[in-house]
C-alpha cells in the first residue's frame, strides 16, 4: 500500500510538470484506485490463506489428540490382554502341578498294586496262604520279637530259593511263550523278533513271564548288548520312559534316570506336555517315540535284592 502512495506522490510531482495537468489528475486518480483496489484483493488472499493455513492447524492438532487418544487404548487393550495372558499361564501352571500331583498318586497306587500282585504270585508259589505275623499291639521288648524274625528270616530264603529255581528254568528253557533265549555277557535275555508291541503290551508280556523289560542302566552295558545282539534283534523296546517323571526326564524301571550320554545325536526328541514317550535301543544308542508305537521286545531276568 505505502509502496503505490510512493509511486503516486512522484508520479503527481512529475505530472505538475506538464502542460495538461487536469487530465494527468484524472491518470493519476485512476491509477490510485486500481492500486488500492489490487492491495483489497491481495490483503483478502492473505486473509484466506490465512484462514486455510489455521484451518490445516486445528484439523492437524484434532487429528493429532484423536491418535494420541487411539493409542492410549490400543495400550490400555494390550496391558489387559497381558494381564488376561498372566492368569492364564497361572491357571495352567496350577493344573499342571495337579496333573503331576495326580501321577504321583497313580505311581504310588501302581506300584502298591504290583507289590500286592507279586505278594500274591509268591503265595501261590509258596503253596501257603497264612496271614504275616501280627505284631502285638503292647509294645514289649525287642527280645521278644526274636521268633518273629527268624520266621522271617527263613521266609526271606524261601523267596529267594523260589526265584533262583525260577531262574534256572529260565535258563533251561530257549523258548518262553513265544520268546528266545539269549544268552549273553552283558546279562540273560528273551526277545521276541515276530511280534511287535505297544511299550505297555511289551511291559505286560515281560511281566506274565517273571521277566522285566531290559533295561541298559550304563553305556558299557548297552554297548555290549548290542555287539553281541544287532545281528538279532531290531529296535527293541526297552524299560525306559518317562512315566510318572518330568518331561523329558526318561528314568529305568528301577528309577534310575537315563544318562545322556547314551542317547543318539538329537534324541530325545518326542516328549512334550500331554505325550508319553518311551526308549527303544537301535544301533547302539537310545532313541524316544511315541509309547503306543509297536515294537519288539526284549525282556530280561530281573535281580531281586531280599532283606
Amino acid at each position: 500500500m505505502w509502496s503505490c502512495a510512493v509511486v503516486f506522490v512522484l508520479f503527481f510531482a512529475k505530472s505538475l510538470a506538464q502542460t495538461d495537468f487536469p487530465s494527468r489528475c484524472d491518470e493519476l486518480s485512476d491509477k490510485l484506485d486500481s492500486c488500492l483496489n489490487n492491495n483489497e484483493l491481495i490483503l483478502k488472499v492473505f486473509n484466506e490463506t490465512a484462514k486455510q493455513l489455521q484451518k490445516q492447524c486445528d484439523e492437524s492438532k484434532e487429528m493429532a489428540e484423536k491418535q494420541a487418544e487411539k493409542q492410549e487404548m490400543e495400550k490400555k487393550k494390550l496391558q489387559m490382554e497381558n494381564d488376561k495372558l498372566k492368569v492364564e499361564n497361572e491357571v495352567m501352571k496350577a493344573q499342571m502341578m495337579q496333573c503331576e500331583k495326580e501321577k504321583e498318586i497313580e505311581k504310588a497306587e501302581r506300584q502298591k498294586c504290583e507289590k500286592d500282585k507279586f505278594e500274591c504270585q509268591l503265595s501261590k508259589l509258596t503253596g501257603t496262604t497264612s496271614p504275616p505275623p501280627v505284631i502285638p499291639p503292647n509294645p514289649v521288648a525287642a527280645e521278644d520279637f526274636s521268633d518273629v524274625v527268624q520266621e522271617l528270616r527263613k521266609c526271606e530264603k524261601k523267596v529267594a530259593d523260589l526265584l533262583t529255581e525260577r531262574l534256572k528254568y529260565n535258563l533251561t528253557n530257549p523258548i518262553i511263550n513265544g520268546l528266545q533265549l539269549m544268552n549273553l555277557t552283558s546279562g540273560t535275555y528273551y526277545y521276541d523278533k515276530q511280534q511287535r508291541y505297544s511299550w505297555k503290551e511289551a511291559q505286560a508280556l515281560c511281566k506274565s513271564l517273571g521277566l522285566e523289560l531290559a533295561s541298559f542302566e550304563t553305556k558299557n552295558k548297552l554297548s555290549s548288548f548290542w555287539n553281541a545282539a544287532s545281528s538279532t534283534v531290531w529296535g527293541p523296546w526297552t524299560s525306559g520312559s518317562y512315566y510318572g517323571h518330568q518331561p523329558g526326564e526318561f528314568h529305568w524301571a528301577n528309577g534310575q534316570k537315563i544318562s545322556p550320554s547314551m542317547w543318539r545325536l538329537g534324541q530325545p526328541d518326542e516328549f512334550g506336555f500331554g505325550k508319553d514317550s518311551c526308549v527303544y535301543v537301535y544301533d547302539g544308542a537310545l532313541y524316544d517315540e511315541p509309547c503306543t508305537d509297536k515294537n519288539h521286545v526284549i525282556c530280561e531276568q530281573p535281580f531281586y535284592h531280599i532283606g
